[in-house]
């Protein structure tokens, strides 16, 4: 078996965060947890994980701090994908 690429689940909600990461691990992936942006961001400049799930209703991350990696980071940008319930005839992300 190859190395399990690792999805970081930031979300404030720990039944939330427990399904979302029960489901990743089902599916094969190592998941990291952090309950607010400020921890996420800390766990993002550490362990650069494959891929950040965010909620987008945290409290203290919205607006301008969403989608930005620490100033020290050599990371490229990442790519956003945002799913959405309110569209019944497509269930692809739109990339920002």
């Amino acid at each position: 078996m190859g190395v399990k690429r690792t999805i970081l689940v930031v979300e404030d909600e720990k039944d939330i965060r427990e399904l979302v990461r029960f489901h990743l691990e089902q599916e094969g992936y190592a998941v990291r947890e952090a309950e607010s942006g400020e921890s996420a961001l800390t766990v993002v400049a550490a362990e650069r994980p494959a891929l950040v799930v965010l909620d987008l209703m945290l409290p203290a991350m919205g607006g301008p701090l969403r989608g930005r990696a620490p100033s020290r980071s050599s990371c490229s940008p990442p790519r956003r994908r945002r799913w959405t319930g309110s569209s019944a005839s497509s269930s692809e992300p739109t990339t920002t």
